[in-house]
C-alpha cells in the first residue's frame, strides 16, 4: 500500500486550495482535479471518503481546524494508482493523528504541512513516531491482525457500506 502522494488540502479565501504534497509526484493539471473533487459537498468533520478522480484512487479524511475568527475546514488525501490498498488503515492512521492533534490544541495547517513527509512514510511502514515538539510526540502502529479481507474486498465495502 504505497501512495503516489499524500495532498493537505484547506478551504481558503477562494475556495479549496492546495496546501502542500509529498512526494510531488503529480502533474499540476491532475493534482488541481483531485483538489478539487476530494471534498464533497456537505463534507463535515471526520468524514472519510474514498473515491476515484480520473484513473487515480483516492481516501480523504475531513477534519475541522479551530480559527479566531472562524473555523475552517482541511482534507489530507491519499492518492493510489490502484484500488489495491485497504482504506481503513488509512482511515484509522488520519483519524488518529489529527484526534491527538487535537486533543493537544496543535492541530494547525502549518503543522499538517511539516508533518507531512512522516505522515507518507507512516503509512508505508503501518507506524510512525513523530516528534512534534519537546513535550509531545505522536506513535502510530497499525494492528494488522484486524484486516483479514483482501485489498478489493475491503475497498468494496468502504464504496458501498
Amino acid at each position: 500500500m504505497i501512495p503516489i502522494s499524500l495532498i493537505l488540502i484547506q478551504m481558503g479565501k477562494s475556495g479549496l486550495e492546495l496546501v502542500s504534497a509529498y512526494p510531488e509526484s503529480l502533474p499540476e493539471k491532475e493534482l488541481n482535479k483531485i483538489v478539487f473533487k476530494c471534498m464533497p459537498l456537505g463534507a463535515e468533520d471526520k468524514d472519510f471518503v474514498t473515491l476515484t478522480v480520473e484513473k487515480r484512487i483516492i481516501s480523504t479524511f475531513i477534519f475541522a481546524i479551530k480559527g479566531k475568527s472562524r473555523n475552517n475546514i482541511g482534507a489530507l488525501t491519499a492518492v493510489f494508482v490502484t484500488a489495491e490498498y485497504k482504506p481503513q488503515i488509512l482511515e484509522r492512521l488520519f483519524s488518529y493523528t489529527i484526534n491527538e492533534l487535537k486533543k493537544k490544541k496543535l492541530l494547525t495547517i502549518d503543522l499538517l504541512s511539516e508533518i507531512l513527509p512522516k505522515l507518507y512514510n507512516g503509512i508505508i511502514d503501518g507506524k510512525y513516531k513523530i516528534e512534534i515538539n519537546s513535550e509531545v510526540t505522536l506513535e502510530y502502529q497499525e494492528d494488522q491482525k484486524n484486516e483479514e479481507k483482501n485489498s478489493f474486498d475491503s475497498f468494496g465495502d468502504d464504496v458501498w457500506n
